[in-house]
């Protein structure tokens, strides 16, 4: 559906404006020595729109461009980059993917303003250092970095407005989001960057080799079919094992639901990463699926274990082990954020306290109100729970207070 800018806030409508403008006045400040290169970028970031984005099953979409985009960024001078992938991208989603003009014009702002900030950074790493695969490697990264930063940066500018956001929270959690993946676009800089200077066949070789590049568009999009099509399965066989898990035991369903989400919560303040945070919600939700296996008791620690043991052919052994740790008397061990398993069975412990307290659900006999579900995981914090998770459980859940049982 149509979204005109005039629908959005004025100091939403005041942010895109500055974005697009500041790009523009930057663009039209910048030396224009090389119109060829400039206009071969403009028709290769343009080219690259014709392969369509991928919704993300985590919100948004997913446009697998990176690695031609750092390509250019390291190959190309940093106003070369901001004219050719910005105008490119406007031009692409304008035309190809008929976006709202608006929309079209501050993504390519914003994507060909970081371009240009990575391949600064990139080409003063490449000045400063003889030309090798390391330092090419150095400058690759560098400018990844950059153009994460920058770009999430700006967007988080957007939607911290549009959408009341806090701004770091928003900037934080997506420029920290996806490292492993997105470092695979370094190695295609590096080759083509080196085999350009190998090959010292001037800018028409360089475009070339950066046109090459682009083709990477089409066969990283259908990777990351298949990825979203892998968690799209798994996120189904969890929900299965859920309503059987429910059918078993009614209100279970819901409790695992609530467990992970708080669990999860509590992870990030703890600093886990993207991967352990997914593994902690999933260990959240089928804490309890040891009860489905004919030879589980009434044993707490019995069920834990069983349940381990059915999660073990989970390709992540972190979360089978959380399962199986997560009623473990604490016993003095220390959470450490770099010990994902032992802190994320740390916090499974005392989240599943309180929600079970909370809800009246076994070993308890009723409902605690949140007063009194407080004062007991203070009285077993250093028994039998982890004392330095305990503050941050209740920290969270006075900020956002969880669902109803």
């Amino acid at each position: 559906m149509a979204e005109p800018l005039r629908s959005l806030s004025v100091p939403t409508q005041r942010y895109v404006a500055a974005v697009i403008a500041g790009a523009a006045l930057v663009a039209v400040c910048s030396p224009h020595r090389r119109p060829d290169v400039e206009v071969a970028l403009i028709l290769i970031a343009a080219a690259m729109s014709l392969v369509p984005p991928l919704a993300s099953p985590t919100g948004g979409i997913s446009i697998p461009n990176l690695a031609p985009v750092i390509v250019i960024a390291v190959c190309w001078t940093p106003s070369e980059a901001l004219i050719g992938i910005g105008v490119g991208t406007l031009i692409g989603q304008r035309h190809f993917r008929r976006s709202e003009r608006w929309r079209a014009w501050l993504n390519g702002a914003v994507l060909g303003l970081s371009a240009m900030g990575a391949s600064w950074v990139a080409h003063r790493i490449l000045a400063a250092t003889t030309v090798s695969i390391e330092s090419i490697s150095i400058a690759a990264l560098a400018a990844l970095v950059t153009l994460r930063v920058l770009n999430h940066g700006l967007l988080a500018g957007y939607l911290s407005l549009r959408f009341q956001r806090r701004f770091f929270a928003e900037w934080h959690k997506n420029a920290l989001r996806n490292w492993s993946s997105q470092l695979l676009s370094v190695p295609m800089a590096v080759v083509v960057y080196a085999l350009w200077v190998t090959l010292k066949q001037g800018v028409p070789a360089g475009l070339v080799l950066t046109a090459l590049s682009a083709l990477s568009v089409p066969l990283a999009r259908q990777e990351l079919v298949y990825y979203y099509a892998s968690k799209a399965t798994l996120a189904a066989t969890v929900d299965a094992v859920m309503v059987a898990l429910d059918g078993a035991v009614p209100g279970s369903r819901n409790h695992g639901e609530r467990v992970s989400a708080l669990a999860v919560n509590v992870g990030q303040r703890f600093g886990i990463r993207e991967h352990g945070l997914l593994a902690l919600g999933l260990a959240g939700r089928l804490h309890d699926v040891g009860i489905l296996a004919p030879a589980s008791t009434a044993s707490l620690s019995a069920h834990a274990a069983l349940g381990a043991r059915m999660l073990a052919p989970f390709p992540d052994p972190t979360v089978a082990e959380m399962v199986r740790s997560h009623h473990d008397p604490w016993r003095g061990r220390r959470a450490t954020a770099t010990a994902d398993a032992a802190l994320g069975g740390h916090i499974l412990t005392a989240v599943e306290v309180y929600d079970s307290a909370r809800a009246g659900l076994a070993p308890f006999a009723h409902a605690h109100s949140a007063e009194e579900t407080a004062a007991l995981l203070r009285a077993r914090a250093g028994a039998d729970l982890d004392p330095t998770v305990v503050p941050v459980v209740l920290e969270v859940v006075r900020r956002t207070p969880p669902a109803a049982p």
